[in-house]
C-alpha cells in the first residue's frame, strides 16, 4: 500500500504547477469582476482607451467606479461642463456686472425745436453778438465740463503718475463704487428725454405766444421757463458735482460724466436764453410792436443763425453713449 501511495502521489514540481494554475484561475475571475464596472461606464461614455488601462484601472482603484478613471472619462464630461460654467461666472465676475448693468442708453435722434425767427427786421448788433458773445460763452460753457473732469479726476492722476503708485497700466476701479457711479449716471442720462420734451414745450410757447398771447400767458411761459431753468441748473451742478468720494478713483465713466454736465448746461443756458427774451416781452402791452426789442436776448445768442446752446447740445448728445 505505502508503494502504491507513493506511486500514486503527484511530484512536487507538479503540484507546484497546478497551484499556480488555480491561483491565475482565481486571480483573473477577479480581475475580470472588478474591470467589468469599468468597462461598462466607458463604453456608456464612449471612451476608446485600450482594455489593458481599465483593467489596471480597475485593480488600482478597488471598486473601479469612484477613482481616477472616473474622472478622465465619465467625469470629465461633468468637469469639463463644471470648468466651463465657472469659467463663465469667473468672466461674468471679472467684468463687473458690467454685461448686467449696461442698458445702452444712447440720445440719438433726440432733438431741441429751433427758435423762429420772429423780427423780419435786421438782427440789432448782430455782427458783434456773433464774433464776440458766443466766444466768451463758449469759454466759460466749457469750464463746467472740464472741470468735471478736471477738478473731480485730475488732481488725483497727475498725484499717482508724480508718485509712481500705478504699477499696473489700467488700475482697476473698485467694482462697487463704480457700479454706483454708472447707475447714478444712467439716472440722470434717462431724465434727458424728459427734459427736452420740457424745453421743446417751452420753445413752442414762446415760438407760438410771443407776439399775440395775452399778458397773464405770457406771464406764465415766463415763469415755466425760470421753473424749468431752475431745475436744470441744479441737474447740472448734481452731475458736475458730485462728491468724490462716490466716484472710483480710475472710473471708465468719466467722459460719460463730463458729457451728461454739458448736456444739462446746454439745456439750462438754453431755457434761459427764452426766459431773457420773455422778461422784455411781458414788458410790452404790444410785444407785436417790439419784437426786436425782445428778440434782441435771442440773437444775442446766436451763432450763424442758430442758437449757440442749442447747436452744442446737439453735437454732445449725438455721440453721447452709456
Amino acid at each position: 500500500m505505502r508503494r502504491r501511495f507513493k506511486r500514486g502521489a503527484l511530484p512536487s514540481a507538479l503540484m507546484g504547477l497546478v497551484a499556480f494554475s488555480f491561483t491565475l484561475v482565481v486571480f483573473g475571475a477577479a480581475v475580470y469582476t472588478m474591470v467589468i464596472p469599468s468597462l461598462v461606464a466607458a463604453n456608456q461614455h464612449g471612451i476608446s482607451d485600450s482594455l489593458l488601462f481599465s483593467m489596471l484601472e480597475a485593480i488600482a482603484g478597488g471598486d473601479g467606479t469612484t477613482t481616477g478613471w472616473e474622472d478622465a472619462g465619465s467625469g470629465g464630461q461633468s468637469d469639463g461642463k463644471g470648468t466651463d460654467d465657472a469659467v463663465v461666472e469667473s468672466d461674468a465676475e471679472a467684468s463687473g456686472s458690467e454685461t448686467s448693468r449696461r442698458p445702452s442708453i444712447s440720445l440719438n435722434g433726440m432733438s431741441l425745436l429751433g427758435i423762429a425767427q420772429t423780427a423780419t427786421s435786421e438782427k440789432p448788433g448782430s455782427g458783434q453778438a456773433d464774433s464776440e458773445q458766443p466766444d466768451d460763452e463758449q469759454g466759460s460753457q466749457q469750464d463746467p465740463g472740464a472741470g468735471s473732469g478736471d477738478q473731480q479726476g485730475g488732481s488725483d492722476d497727475v498725484d499717482d503718475e508724480g508718485q509712481s503708485d500705478e504699477p499696473a497700466p489700467n488700475p482697476e476701479p473698485d467694482p462697487v463704487k463704480e457700479q454706483a457711479f454708472y447707475e447714478f449716471l444712467v439716472g440722470k442720462a434717462q431724465l434727458i428725454e424728459g427734459y427736452l420734451a420740457e424745453v421743446n414745450a417751452c420753445v413752442d410757447a414762446f415760438n407760438t405766444d410771443c407776439t399775440n398771447a395775452s399778458l397773464d400767458v405770457r406771464i406764465a411761459h415766463q415763469k415755466q421757463c425760470e421753473a424749468l431753468e431752475v431745475r436744470l441748473f441744479n441737474e447740472y451742478l448734481e452731475v458736475r458735482d458730485r462728491p468724490l468720494s462716490e466716484i472710483p478713483e480710475h472710473t471708465q465713466y468719466r467722459d460719460e460724466q463730463g458729457s451728461l454736465t454739458g448736456m444739462f448746461r446746454c439745456l439750462c443756458g438754453y431755457v434761459g436764453t427764452i426766459r431773457n427774451a420773455w422778461a422784455l416781452n411781458v414788458a410790452f402791452e404790444d410785444p407785436a410792436a417790439h419784437v426786436d426789442e425782445f428778440m434782441s436776448a435771442i440773437y444775442a445768442d446766436e451763432s450763424n443763425g442758430v442758437n449757440k446752446y442749442l447747436a452744442e447740445f446737439q453735437q454732445i448728445a449725438n455721440g453721447f453713449e452709456l
